[in-house]
């Protein structure tokens, strides 16, 4: 979603979608064989309210969630304790109050450090520490840590993209 089908906004809830982006991708799911899946690291509340008028395939947090066109119930793709979830959102609280300008986006699967907002350097050199930090803790713990662009997220093992597309 971020960075594919909208740009990058200074906060996860301000990149909407575009209405003349809808109408092409109503368009085309009238063309006789044609779906639309979005795949997308978003929360299936910030899906759901973008793609309500439009009958495609959602899945929301990399893969956790599954909600096919024309239904109201999200499907789960697989089930998990979270037991890494709490220390991780610790860590990521300390670093927050650290670093003016970020903040924590808490999704079921997942957690994500954003610091698109804060200072460029002290921003990338937290980021530095706590992908650092965090690793280290995460052999074995049922999670793992991914960089992406000016965030840090965290998220649970069997969550994916490409294991929900092939589903």
């Amino acid at each position: 979603y971020d960075g594919t089908l909208v740009d990058f906004e200074p906060l996860p809830e301000l990149a909407t979608l575009d209405r003349s982006l809808a109408n092409v991708m109503r368009d085309l799911i009238q063309t006789k064989k044609v779906e639309i899946a979005i795949v997308s690291g978003r929360d299936s509340i910030f899906l759901n309210e973008q793609f309500k008028e439009l009958p495609v395939h959602l899945v929301a947090e990399h893969g956790a969630w599954y909600l096919p066109p024309i239904k109201d119930n999200w499907v789960p793709l697989f089930t998990s304790q979270m037991l890494w979830k709490e220390e991780i959102k610790k860590r990521m609280e300390h670093f927050t109050l650290r670093v003016p300008g970020s903040f924590i986006e808490e999704k079921q699967f997942s957690l994500v450090w954003h610091f698109r907002n804060a200072d460029p350097d002290i921003g990338l050199n937290a980021a530095r520490e706590m992908l650092d930090e965090i690793s280290q803790v995460s052999a074995n713990q049922g999670f793992y840590v991914q960089r992406g662009n000016k965030i840090i997220e965290v998220r649970e093992f069997g969550t994916g993209k490409g294991k929900a597309v092939l589903k």
